[in-house]
């Protein structure tokens, strides 16, 4: 499979997943929490500090952490069907600062995220060299495959992620081929450092093995 058409598909698939979430997640907007809480070592003192993600309004809501008497917020786009999800704490790069991973929209088969972290002033969004957020994905069904997970490495760790969409070998044995990409995280950026592809992979291979307790 050639490159383009594998990255046409991606985006192929990505569009018919989004129109999918958009109905398939109607009628849950009632069902989610206003406010979700954790304890999270934002700037590697050795202490928890308090965090919490709160509806503002069905499409906003504040990220607020209480950083050794700080309290500093951010304002977030929420979807209107997910509402606030549970935050999960994160390391990715073992620096003994925690970052926050925030759910932004729950489908039937996908999950999104992003990860925020705490810069000594802000909440800010941890992006990429060319200021894009990075998001992290679970799930996709038997068409799509996405998840993370984080693996050491000689500056401590990196965040992997990747991402594989189904062979087309109808009647064969269900394959995947995709791409596994490592990054390092270093001040609130995402830098690639590794991107490998694979071809023809099984449901069960180490490729596509996420593990998000390995961020911890």
């Amino acid at each position: 499979m050639g490159i383009k058409n594998h990255a046409k598909k991606i985006a192929a698939t990505t569009g018919i997943v989004v129109a999918a979430l958009a109905f398939s997640t109607a009628g849950v907007a009632s069902a989610a929490p206003q406010s979700v809480t954790a304890q999270a070592d934002l700037d590697g003192n050795g202490t928890l500090d308090n965090v919490s993600l709160s509806l503002t309004s069905p499409t906003m809501s504040v990220l607020e952490a209480n950083i050794s008497g700080q309290v500093v917020r951010a304002n977030l786009a929420t979807d209107v069907y997910t509402g606030v999800q549970p935050l999960r704490v994160t390391d990715v790069n073992a620096d003994g600062k925690a970052e926050l991973v925030v759910t932004g929209s729950v489908g039937a088969n996908t999950i999104s995220m992003s990860l925020f972290d705490f810069d000594g002033q802000v909440l800010r969004g941890v992006s990429t060299p060319d200021h894009r957020g990075i998001s992290l994905y679970e799930g996709g069904g038997i068409s799509t495959r996405n998840g993370y997970t984080c693996e050491p490495s000689r500056r401590g760790k990196v965040l992997v992620t990747y991402t594989a969409l189904q062979d087309d070998n109808w009647g064969g044995p269900v394959t995947y081929s995709g791409t596994r990409e490592s990054y390092l995280v270093r001040n609130g950026v995402a830098t690639l450092s590794a991107r490998s592809s694979f071809t023809g992979v099984s449901q069960t291979s180490a490729w596509l093995k996420g593990n998000p307790a390995a961020c911890a």
